[in-house]
């Protein structure tokens, strides 16, 4: 017969135990990110503009640690400069520098995240996705940077190019360059997750979403592990807070593997905090998006802008909403971030880890005589409930969060709710 410390250990092994693998890439399974143990990833960092800061952009990664942050978005041009003598000379970027920035993000239990920015709305050539998307695939599949990418391909994810298009692309030719582009990746042998930025500027959701365009990307990859990047600058002008939360709940529920790419108070225009970043926030949380905030900062100070969480580039000098999305939103990357057990410790997790629950939830009333609400932020993908005996017990539904028990009877029973990050966490509930 089982006791009720067996019940306990039978509903925490579905989120403490990992699989045994971890020598391959990132998968991704739904609308989640997972590492090679099973642990699901919900991305918590920032994007960095390494081509444009001193020494690659590496010293600041320490002080982007310091936020907690368990990944980092690695801005990449084809070319970059560097000070020879006192002189700037313009270089190639060749996959031994990529091997050193992506080396040094890893010592800082980062997740790298590269992308080439030289095409943004088409600029460099100023020319169609087509045109841009196979520029960045040559780039890519170069035998130096693509043995850099190998290299790392364990925790990996490659963002093709940031917002590549042309304004006069259609739906069909963006889905067309995605789709070679994916195929020349995969046929170069490399099998980390790729990241597309949305259209128009990234900004754009619903290209995904409309016609079957992401399902039918991710069936046409071999590996189906694709990401798919939404910059979402969204004015308040322009989106109000209903929209925005209708924009996410549309998201979600077509349960595609959406990723925040980028997001800022402000498109970089008059920095006057136009956009409710707060509000961006607690979706990612309420939803299981990853997000990554634009962006960090510079030791070089002339590379800052207004949009720098710190215009120093260190920890130390965060300020204003740089502060608020790195520390002191309850929604922060310090707050919400986990780094996965195989990134920070090199192994999977291989026993009951209660320190694994990352949310928390609360029952009212409790003693109930049958019926009870939980209460929690996120939104739960399932309730359960077991008698000491490690039984499942029917539970009717009455609403969102409120149940009700079949034929209560008194005693001591377990809630076991889940969320949409393949999290799980579990409360006693007494019924008199």
């Amino acid at each position: 017969m089982k006791n009720l410390f067996t019940a306990i250990t039978i509903v925490f092994l579905g989120f403490t135990v990992y699989a045994q693998n971890g020598n391959s890439t990132l998968t991704v399974d739904g609308r989640l990110i997972k590492d090679s143990c099973g642990e699901t990833i919900i991305l918590r960092g920032v994007n960095h503009g390494n081509i444009w800061a001193t020494d690659l952009g590496i010293p600041e990664f320490s002080q982007i640690a310091q936020s907690k942050a368990n990944c980092v978005r690695i801005c990449l041009e084809r070319k970059y400069e560097s000070w020879v003598g006192g002189n700037p000379v313009i270089l190639d970027l060749r996959g031994g520098q990529i091997d050193t920035i992506i080396t040094a993000a890893l010592d800082q239990k980062l997740i790298p995240i590269v992308e080439l920015h030289d095409f943004t709305d088409g600029s460099i050539e100023h020319s169609h996705i087509q045109t841009n998307l196979d520029s960045a695939v040559m780039f890519w599949t170069k035998p130096g940077v693509m043995a850099a990418l190998k290299k790392h391909s364990r925790f990996l994810i490659l963002n093709l190019a940031n917002e590549p298009e042309h304004w006069s692309d259609t739906e069909q030719d963006f889905y067309d360059a995605c789709s070679s582009a994916i195929t020349a990746i995969r046929t170069a042998g490399l099998k980390v997750p790729i990241m597309i930025d949305g259209m128009h500027w990234g900004q754009d959701h619903t290209f995904f979403i409309n016609n079957g365009n992401g399902v039918n990307l991710l069936t046409g990859d071999p590996e189906h592990k694709l990401l798919f990047s939404v910059h979402t600058y969204w004015e308040t002008t322009s989106v109000t807070d209903a929209e925005m939360t209708t924009r996410f709940t549309s998201m979600y529920d077509s349960n595609l593997p959406f990723v925040i790419g980028e997001f800022a108070y402000d498109i970089g225009n008059t920095c006057t905090n136009t956009i409710n970043y707060h509000l961006i926030m607690d979706l990612c949380q309420q939803n299981h998006f990853g997000y990554l905030y634009w962006w960090w900062g510079f030791y070089n100070a002339t590379s800052n802008n207004c949009l720098s969480m710190t215009p120093t580039g260190t920890y130390a000098g965060l300020t204003g909403q740089g502060l608020e999305v790195a520390v002191l939103n309850s929604n922060s990357i310090q707050n919400t971030s986990v780094r996965p057990h195989l990134i920070t410790d090199g192994s999977c997790l291989t026993g009951i880890d209660e320190n694994n629950t990352r949310f928390d939830f609360s029952i009212s009333p409790n003693p109930t005589s049958g019926t009870f609400t939980i209460d929690l932020f996120y939104k739960p993908e399932t309730v359960k409930l077991f008698d000491v005996l490690g039984d499942e017990i029917p539970l009717t539904k009455t609403d969102a969060t409120s149940f009700s028990i079949t034929s209560p009877s008194p005693g001591i029973y377990m809630i076991l709710v889940s969320i949409g990050s393949g999290q799980q966490a579990i409360k006693k509930i007494v019924v008199r």
